[in-house]
């Protein structure tokens, strides 16, 4: 009578984990907002984007629940200091120093306290909303002023005089 055991090898799959890591994504809804000023939205950017694919190539790479969990965790982290690094990059941008930021005919300016402000928030944020909401709100506190427009006629009025340009 021949017979044979066959030995089955339990192997390891963290698609759970990775169907964890896709909800964490959505629930941060960085695929559906758009970053202010662009048509862009916030998982696009390069160094949000590069965070969640390495989170799956993390979790992908485990070989047991404790490592998928543990590279779950660390995924998370990772995604909310790339959201932070980027958002503090915009602030800085729309900061610009104190100066103001001319797009247009407008001229933006954020005072020191609202970006001191934003800047404090982001860093102690804990979640990504937190971060978009501290950027957002100091993004509501920049003031705008509008160049004057000057026609033709008012231009030459102010450049010429009846003796001539003397």
């Amino acid at each position: 009578y021949g017979y044979s055991t066959a030995t089955a090898e339990i192997t390891y799959s963290p698609d759970a984990v990775a169907a964890q890591w896709t909800a964490y994504i959505k629930s941060t809804n960085l695929d559906t907002t758009t970053v202010p000023g662009s048509d862009m939205k916030y998982s696009e950017a390069p160094d949000i984007q590069k965070a969640m694919a390495d989170g799956y190539s993390a979790i992908w790479a485990a070989k047991t629940e404790t490592d998928a969990t543990k590279a779950l965790e660390d995924s998370k982290a990772a995604l909310l200091k790339a959201v932070k690094d980027y958002v503090k990059f915009l602030l800085d941008t729309v900061y610009n120093n104190g100066s103001s930021t001319v797009l247009g005919d407008t001229a933006y300016t954020l005072s020191k306290s609202a970006y001191d402000t934003a800047s404090s928030e982001i860093a102690a944020a804990t979640t990504e909303a937190e971060v978009l909401t501290a950027y957002n709100t100091a993004l509501s506190k920049q003031t705008s002023k509008e160049h004057p427009r000057m026609t033709k006629t008012d231009a030459v009025a102010a450049t010429c005089t009846a003796t001539g340009n003397s």
